[in-house]
């Protein structure tokens, strides 16, 4: 009996590699594979039997308008390959809104990254994301994504747990009592003011020292801004709390998700996502008011253990199995 057909399309160049890479590897467990994505984008995937469509890489080099008329352009092409090929399941690893509600009407899973991001003040992205086809099934990263779907549209919505870095075996705790306390903060969230207020913090308290996502260079005794670490995992294994000072409000943070998988203390402000994630994890998650508030957190050990455990379980690769082979039996049925 032959293989069930799926194309997995990424047509974006994103930073999602780990989440991809975990999608990709379910379906070539037992579906046979189209991989329609970037050129280069993980050309290390070659280790599994898939097919590869390429997006030209000139098109990720403009901004804009520009941007926006190329994501229409990939549309109009994967549209014009279903006519001459079939495939069981359709699945967008990442989407634009925009795009997809005008030019897509067909069935297929989507998965909710950042395109729910600022939406209660846009009305336009609002309204399109309302038009999108009917028969277009969304996976939610969080209970409150899928909370925020179910009420503001009319399609089916299914939860998956965000996949874990498949780097590493095992995660390392938190040390008791570290001599250094290395805050971490990675995110793609972070803005000048919260660069600004974690640099002051760290100036006046000389326990600590900060690795800081920023635009622009820096190093200084205490802090170490830095556009992109190439370090990014031995720095992650390495620190003592994981920093997250953007607004999650309708997205998750995946460097959450690697910050828990290695066992690390993350404190974010609070907003929709860390509320979600303080709920099911108050021993590794700390919320926080002002930055100054890290000299206060207190951790148990023996408690964040436990939550450590419920975390690697909830977020286990058969786990994230059944989710997937769940939101493939709602496809089936619209």
């Amino acid at each position: 009996m032959p293989l069930r057909k799926v194309l997995l399309i990424q047509p974006q160049n994103t930073k999602h590699w780990n989440f991809d890479r975990s999608i990709i590897d379910f379906f070539c467990r037992t579906y046979d594979v189209t991989f329609y994505a970037p050129e280069g984008y993980l050309n290390d995937i070659v280790k599994f039997n898939i097919t590869r469509i390429n997006i030209s890489r000139e098109i990720f080099t403009h901004s804009g308008l520009r941007a926006r008329l190329q994501s229409i352009k990939t549309i109009l092409n994967i549209n014009k390959l279903l006519k001459k090929e079939t495939f069981d399941i359709v699945f967008f690893l990442s989407y634009d809104t925009l795009s997809l509600s005008m030019f897509w009407q067909k069935k297929a899973i989507i998965c909710e990254h950042n395109n729910l991001d600022g939406i209660e003040n846009r009305l336009v992205k609002r309204w399109m994301y309302k038009k999108l086809n009917k028969n277009i099934i969304s996976i939610a990263l969080s209970e409150h994504i899928v909370d925020y779907v179910q009420h503001n549209s009319k399609r089916e919505v299914f939860l998956l747990n965000h996949p874990l870095p498949v780097v590493k075996t095992h995660a390392l705790l938190c040390d008791k009592n570290p001599s250094k306390i290395v805050i971490f903060s990675p995110s793609g969230g972070n803005n000048d003011q919260i660069s600004n207020k974690l640099k002051d913090f760290v100036r006046n308290e000389s326990r600590y020292f900060a690795y800081i996502k920023g635009k622009k260079s820096e190093a200084q005794d205490n802090y170490l801004v830095s556009e992109y670490f190439q370090n990014y995992e031995e720095i992650l294994e390495s620190c003592s709390v994981v920093y997250i000072g953007g607004d999650f409000n309708n997205r998750v943070s995946g460097v959450v998700f690697e910050a828990l998988f290695y066992g690390k203390l993350v404190v974010m402000h609070r907003n929709k996502f860390s509320l979600d994630m303080k709920r099911k994890f108050p021993n590794m998650v700390k919320l926080i008011n002002n930055i100054e508030d890290i000299l206060h957190i207190e951790n148990n050990i023996s408690l964040f253990k436990a939550d450590y455990d419920k975390f690697l379980q909830r977020h286990s690769q058969g786990e994230i199995d059944n989710q997937l082979v769940h939101t493939i039996e709602g496809y089936d049925k619209v």
